[in-house]
């Protein structure tokens, strides 16, 4: 547990407007103007917002210009999700010599969008789907900026057999458990917490759609890069069966791999 302790401390703190962000998950009074007047005062998580939703992932079919009009456009909601995408993928270095980090967004950017579909087929709240999605890896990205010594080590025992295995090996936790650790470090809602402690493991979350939801898109985030997912090789029987989802129902909610780079391509590049 110190491990874990040492390494969840050593993550980025979350800028003011994020912090503010996240904490309007759990106010059902929050006053949106306000909150986008708070986001609008940092320039720079402004601009990366802006540059997201003008992106041809939203095909706009005008350029929004300032945060207020965003939240017009796109709803306040879709707005949120985007703050909280450039806002903590800011917070991380853009290379590294141990670690691919435009892989991890990419992957992260396709889950989040694989959850939210998703959750428009099973009528669950798109938002937190989105979120959970985009945070399920969290725990990776902590032990890449946190421990990257331990990670690669860990990554090289692995090889292509289980990395959770071998991180509890070598560190004495794995990156799901540190994700969630650090999903309540920075207070996001619990079912966003254990929706992101239990990605790996849907079993954990018997019954509970966001874990379903979350462990899906994390398997179909995993496809190969610019390849359609195949879903019944990517899904397990007993994983669609507890979604309520065949393949071809499936198949009709998640958005095209062109949609999907899209998507991957406009965080990167903000």
């Amino acid at each position: 547990m110190e491990a874990l302790l040492a390494t969840l401390h050593k993550i980025p703190s979350l800028p003011t407007a994020v912090r503010d962000i996240i904490s309007s998950f759990d106010n059902v009074d929050i006053e949106v103007h306000e909150l986008a007047e708070k986001i609008s005062q940092d320039q720079n998580l402004s601009a990366k917002i802006l540059q997201l939703a003008n992106s041809p992932f939203y095909g706009l079919p005008r350029q929004v210009g300032s945060i207020p009009c965003a939240v017009v456009v796109l709803g306040f909601s879709t707005v949120r999700s985007l703050a909280l995408a450039a806002g903590v993928a800011g917070m991380f270095p853009s290379s590294s010599t141990t670690f691919s980090w435009p892989d991890y967004w990419k992957r992260s950017m396709a889950a989040a969008v694989y959850a939210r579909a998703l959750a428009k087929c099973l009528k669950l709240n798109l938002e937190t789907a989105f979120t959970a999605g985009l945070f399920h890896d969290i725990g990776l990205a902590a032990l890449a900026f946190g421990a990257p010594q331990q990670l690669a080590k860990a990554q090289a025992a692995a090889g292509t057999s289980d990395l959770l295995a071998a991180e509890r090996a070598l560190l004495g936790f794995d990156h799901a458990l540190l994700g969630g650790e650090v999903a309540r470090h920075w207070r996001f809602p619990p079912d966003i917490e254990h929706a992101i402690r239990h990605h790996h493991g849907a079993a954990a979350g018997a019954g509970e759609l966001l874990v379903l939801v979350t462990h899906a898109a994390f398997l179909l985030s995993m496809t190969a890069d610019g390849v359609e997912p195949d879903v019944e090789a990517c899904l397990p029987q007993p994983l669609r069966a507890a979604l309520g989802l065949d393949p071809e129902q499936i198949r009709r909610c998640i958005p095209p791999m062109e949609e999907i780079a899209a998507a991957c391509t406009s965080l990167l590049s903000a």
